[in-house]
């Protein structure tokens, strides 16, 4: 089985680096950028629609263009507020429940991110200790210390009874909130977060859903106490919990 770091305690670092070095801050940077061009669109609609009622006198038109308007200028303010302060970001503030340490996390994300060998399945990839899913304005990652439950959740379509698709994905529930990874390899991936965080639980079932829903604070104190376990013997932990831990993963 596979072992790693998942303390909430990174490597200390050595070396020197300043935040707009690191590739997460170049990311989530060059998705403000997608964020204003989106703005900058919203608001081109805005004025199409605006100069169509002029001619046409349609209050649907109008109508259409107020939202486009109300809409582009608070993804203007978005964008605005993300670049006088990057950690608007809901991808960047995450790093500030660490307190002074949230900077190590940062460079220990991106020393991860660095290194050539990674692990991917759709548009999700994988480091040592970290989960990336990169979205078109977001960059979103955890940390498989986070953890707490993970299972595949199917969806099935259809209209009038005839079936128009299916789509797959990893729920995952982390002690700070909940992530649906959209993946077609979704058993591999759910696979993969059980290899790196096996103390969590896995597969969905009613009991886990009631004490999530009911005690989340219970749920994921019995999780970081599995986690403690694994990581101050995993041999031991492994033995004493593999058959429960099979049973959970293949639900």
């Amino acid at each position: 089985m596979s072992q790693h770091n998942a303390s909430n305690e990174p490597k200390e670092q050595e070396k020197s680096i300043t935040l707009e070095d690191t590739i997460i801050y170049t990311e989530i940077k060059k998705r403000n950028s997608r964020l204003l061009i989106t703005a900058i669109s919203l608001l081109g609609t805005a004025l199409a629609l605006s100069i169509m009622f002029v001619l046409d006198r349609n209050i649907f038109l109008l109508a259409g263009a107020v939202i486009f308007l109300i809409a582009s200028i608070w993804q203007f303010v978005l964008v605005f507020q993300r670049n006088e302060n990057i950690f608007r970001h809901p991808d960047m503030v995450r790093f500030l429940k660490w307190g002074e340490n949230y900077g190590s996390y940062i460079i220990a994300i991106d020393e991860e991110l660095r290194q050539s060998k990674r692990t991917q399945f759709s548009k999700v990839f994988f480091t040592d200790s970290f989960a990336f899913i990169p979205t078109f304005y977001g960059f979103g990652w955890f940390h498989f210390s986070e953890v707490c439950w993970a299972f595949n959740h199917v969806t099935k379509h259809s209209v009038n009874f005839i079936p128009t698709g299916t789509d797959y994905e990893v729920h995952v529930y982390l002690d700070y909130g909940f992530r649906a990874i959209p993946s077609n390899k979704s058993e591999k991936l759910l696979e993969h977060i059980f290899q790196m965080a096996p103390f969590a639980h896995y597969g969905y079932s009613d009991e886990l859903k009631n004490v999530w829903s009911n005690d989340p604070a219970g749920f994921i104190a019995d999780v970081k106490q599995r986690m403690n376990q694994f990581l101050s013997d995993p041999d031991k932990f492994v033995k004493e919990n593999l058959e429960s831990v099979e049973d959970e993963k293949l639900k």
